[in-house]
């Protein structure tokens, strides 16, 4: 699944999950649409920012009344028995964004300018039992509300090279397109190191069959003695679109035999009527 996340203000608060992969799913969303909701008690509070946790199989959740809620997702095998908890309970009615590290999360606190860094295993604990992990610059204002933790960025320091080579950035670009890589130094006054910036292009990875979509426009009910074409949109494992001339796509009796390329959307046409493609498919 590709969930959405959707955080509703409406009654105490519910967190809706939609599941962007459904082909069937159309735009704008509905309520109904949605695969999941995680309804919030009163004594939660309104939900307000949402990430994946730990794991990938359930939420983090700030609410309103201070609280950090961690809620399984349902058919990820996450026991909701075991998991669901409240991972800190006395956080204050400013906390918002959250985001996940390796093994911590972190928090944004708005009344204190903080932000703060958390265990995973304690639950119920209040933000006292949590590292002070960013406090607002000297001389500066901020604001801090949401945050963004991106963990595809490492910096190794290497102690057996030469000082001048010693810090290697490691950088892992899951989103194919054209970028702009800044190596800096200072905050205020800044400076860009020799041969800076860089531009660098990402392609789309292999493409994965997990990641693809079958759409067939006219619909799962075709009318027998009808013609019809299925529509195979291509991603990576990072659902960036692919296009390789390397791909091919066969398709089976029911779906036909000829094939057109548009980009990263391949059409199968039937060359058969549907009556004769059952006929085919149960020989």
């Amino acid at each position: 699944m590709n969930l959405l996340a959707v955080s509703k203000q409406a009654g105490d608060g519910e967190v809706l999950l939609f599941d962007l992969a459904d082909p069937n799913l159309e735009q704008p969303l509905q309520e109904s649409d949605a695969v999941q909701t995680i309804v919030m008690s009163a004594s939660d509070g309104k939900p307000r920012y949402i990430t994946i946790g730990e794991h990938d199989s359930e939420l983090l959740i700030t609410t309103a009344l201070g609280k950090v809620l961690r809620c399984c997702l349902e058919g990820t095998g996450c026991n909701p028995q075991t998991r669901n908890s409240v991972m800190m309970q006395y956080g204050g009615a400013y906390l918002h964004g959250i985001g996940v590290l390796d093994e911590t999360y972190i928090v944004a606190d708005k009344g204190d300018n903080k932000i703060y860094e958390c265990p995973f295993t304690s639950v119920g604990i209040s933000k006292g039992n949590c590292e002070v992990f960013a406090d607002m610059p000297q001389g500066t204002e901020w604001d801090p509300i949401n945050v963004l933790v991106d963990p595809i960025k490492w910096l190794v320091h290497d102690p057996s090279s030469p000082a001048h080579a010693s810090l290697t950035a490691s950088v892992a670009i899951p989103y194919a397109g054209d970028w702009t890589l800044d190596v800096t130094q200072g905050t205020y006054n800044v400076q860009h190191f020799l041969g800076s910036p860089h531009l660098i292009t990402v392609a789309a990875a292999a493409t994965d069959p997990a990641s693809c979509v079958v759409e067939i426009p006219g619909g799962r009910s075709i009318t027998a003695g009808s013609s019809f074409e299925a529509i195979v949109e291509t991603f990576d494992e990072f659902d960036n679109p692919t296009s390789h001339p390397e791909d091919s796509f066969k398709s089976r009796a029911e779906l036909g035999n000829s094939e057109e390329n548009f980009g990263n959307r391949h059409v199968l046409s039937s060359d058969h009527t549907f009556s004769e493609l059952q006929t085919v498919a149960g020989a």
